[in-house]
């Protein structure tokens, strides 16, 4: 199953021409979201009472 969804992937991959450059832009504008989001996360410790 995870073979036929890579191939059906790489084709409409091929077919829309989509570049390794375009998939390491995307990816990477995934990372820096995920980075950003991550400097605006606090952690709260509670003592309990």
């Amino acid at each position: 199953m995870f073979s036929k969804a890579i191939d059906a992937l790489s084709k409409e991959m091929q077919a829309k021409r989509i570049s390794d450059e375009q998939i390491d832009a995307a990816i990477e504008s995934v990372r820096a979201r995920r980075r950003q989001a991550r400097i605006h996360e606090a952690v709260v410790t509670i003592p309990a009472p």
